[in-house]
């Protein structure tokens, strides 16, 4: 194991985006993320959930944020895209 992998910062400035990630598998898929120092934008059509779990995430002190998506929506994808890299300027990781 490297020294970087042991400091939990793997996916450092990394940008994921995960859907379904308000509850379940997803969001332990993006706390891990976070965990190792990955910017991670949660996505999913369960809008109150999914702010719930960003805000306990960011109260552990993990670089998460929250938007709405429907994967089955197209217009929606362009939108989400659009938004993460005019913030963040690129998506490292989808899942």
């Amino acid at each position: 194991m490297t020294a970087a992998a042991r400091r939990g910062d793997r996916l450092h400035a990394r940008v994921a985006v995960i859907t379904g990630a308000a509850r379940g598998t997803g969001l332990g898929t993006a706390r891990r993320f976070a965990e190792e120092g990955a910017v991670v934008v949660l996505t999913d059509v369960l809008d109150e959930v999914g702010e719930a779990a960003t805000a306990a995430l960011r109260e552990q002190g993990l670089a998460v944020e929250f938007r709405h998506l429907d994967v089955t929506d197209a217009a929606g994808w362009l939108h989400l895209v659009g938004e993460v890299l005019a913030a963040h300027g690129r998506i490292d990781v989808l899942v």
